[in-house]
């Protein structure tokens, strides 16, 4: 006879005298569970004799995984499983495992790269709140013009003159004068745009040639202003030496 572990399906060919008529306790050697199992009615009224209680050679139920032949019957059966298959290794479910969670914290950073290095979510080049992406830029502010004691280091002397071309330009021609005993380089000429009330209406800052003028020396220094501001009377120069 047949019979089959109801807790994992493990089926076994068992002699029906191995179990007796009144039922025995069997035990899975697959899974260890343990039941009642008793002899089926046909196999009880069969001759173990008769050559007719075997099975016919039709027989279409499943091929049990092992055969159990009668033993001591004060002993409970026995029952050998088939060995489980075995699966995948501890080591490589816990490496499988740790690659996934670094995947994943991997992606979780990427996606929030911008909240993590506190970066603007438009980048770089969003323009700050209150502030309209197509706003020129704010001026860089200009260098402070160098302060003119009453009696500076240097001076122009000179004058202002129109440009022969007709345009609105003016051009400054004169002399830049060194008033002190030792020898100086200028580095830049401040000009100060004058209206009539002597307001300054604008200022434009040129580089000099650095040559070094000698104590007491004057260098001819000519600088056309294509675009003086509008209304622009007078003109107040200051010279910046070099360091």
């Amino acid at each position: 006879m047949q019979i089959v572990c109801p807790n994992c399906s493990a089926r076994y060919l068992v002699d029906p005298a191995a179990i007796g008529r009144q039922g025995r306790t069997v035990q899975c050697f697959r899974c260890g569970h343990k039941w009642m199992a008793h002899v089926e009615a046909n196999d009880a009224e069969a001759d173990p004799g008769d050559a007719r209680a075997e099975p016919a050679m039709t027989d279409t139920r499943p091929v049990p995984d092992f055969i159990i032949r009668p033993q001591n019957h004060d002993e409970p059966i026995s029952l050998p499983a088939i060995p489980p298959e075995r699966g995948m290794p501890t080591w490589l479910k816990v490496t499988l495992g740790l690659v996934i969670l670094v995947g994943l914290i991997g992606g979780v950073g990427y996606a929030l790269r911008d909240t993590l290095t506190g970066a603007a979510p438009g980048g770089p080049d969003t323009p700050p709140s209150g502030q309209s992406a197509n706003a020129p830029p704010p001026a860089a502010p200009s260098t402070p013009a160098p302060a003119q004691p009453g009696n500076p280091p240097l001076k122009f002397d000179g004058k202002l003159e129109s440009a022969a071309d007709g345009s609105s330009a003016v051009i400054a021609v004169g002399d830049i004068l060194n008033t002190t005993n030792a020898d100086l380089t200028p580095r830049r000429i401040y000009l100060f745009f004058k209206d009539k009330d002597r307001n300054t209406i604008g200022e434009k800052v040129f580089d000099v040639k650095p040559d070094r003028i000698p104590a007491l020396g004057r260098q001819p220094y000519r600088q056309r202003i294509d675009d003086p501001p509008k209304g622009t009377v007078a003109v107040d120069f200051a010279i910046e030496p070099l360091s």
